[in-house]
């Protein structure tokens, strides 16, 4: 399985750093900053898999609102050349004039949905509080991530999706630099109790999420598995939670 993910996981980055680099040569413009196309999810992972969605964001060396035009226009390209490969459903694209329309075919290579509950890619996921989300400095990105991670909140800590998705990141394109900073800011940071005990339940939680039928009922009874949240994501959710609950250092730990 590991094999398997790794491969399929390196053949799409590989494929995503030449779009990415191809959309750069279609915006004919020089690049007004340093920047970094960062992936997030199961790709930065390591455990892809032929149908994982695309979830990358832009780190940028500057934030000015010319800067903020091309990237916007390298974002849309991207999405424009990976939507013209035509493995991608219109549902993903949240087109309201299409809804209803027969999308029935299998979906492929794609950026995550434009839809509420997505939009992990550097322009959103539509919405106008979401606009641009992605598009971030270094010092934006520690911001963002360290707010929610120290989110005294217990509901908010449980969510975890920011602080999840970010927890693994990896280079697609641009400058090692910006990643390297968010990255060793990233490991020195400490959590409070909330987040612990947060960490905690995610773990519990995925158990009882994954409770799988014993051998024999599988062999006598029709049980439908999903292969990616099942198969593939849980061991690497499982670990996560681990590292989270057990690596990181706590405020008020002695």
């Amino acid at each position: 399985m590991r094999r398997v993910s790794g491969s399929c996981t390196a053949d799409i980055r590989d494929f995503t750093n030449m779009i990415i680099q191809q959309s750069i040569k279609l915006c004919k413009q020089p690049q007004p900053c340093k920047f970094a196309a960062v992936v997030m999810g199961s790709l930065a992972r390591g455990k892809t898999t032929p149908y994982s969605d695309l979830e990358f964001l832009f780190l940028v060396e500057e934030k000015t609102s010319i800067n903020i035009e091309y990237f916007r226009l390298l974002a849309m390209t991207i999405y424009f050349l990976i939507g013209n490969l035509q493995e991608t459903k219109l549902k993903y694209m949240n087109i309201e004039e299409l809804k209803g329309f027969d999308d029935t075919g299998k979906s492929g290579f794609k950026i995550d949905g434009l839809k509420p509950k997505a939009g992990n890619i550097p322009t959103g996921n539509g919405r106008p509080e979401q606009k641009d989300k992605f598009i971030l400095t270094v010092s934006e990105l520690i911001t963002e991530y360290t707010k929610i991670w120290n989110n005294p909140d217990p509901e908010e800590s449980m969510k975890g999706d920011f602080t999840a998705m970010l927890g693994h990141t990896a280079l697609l394109y641009g400058d090692t630099a910006l990643l390297e900073q968010f990255e060793s800011a990233k490991h020195v940071m400490t959590a409070n109790i909330a987040r612990r005990n947060a960490n905690h339940k995610m773990i519990q939680q995925d158990i009882r999420d994954f409770d799988f039928l014993p051998l024999e009922t599988l062999q006598t009874v029709f049980h439908r598995v999903n292969l990616k949240s099942a198969i593939y994501r849980y061991p690497s959710i499982l670990i996560f939670n681990l590292k989270l609950t057990f690596k990181q250092r706590f405020v008020g730990d002695t």
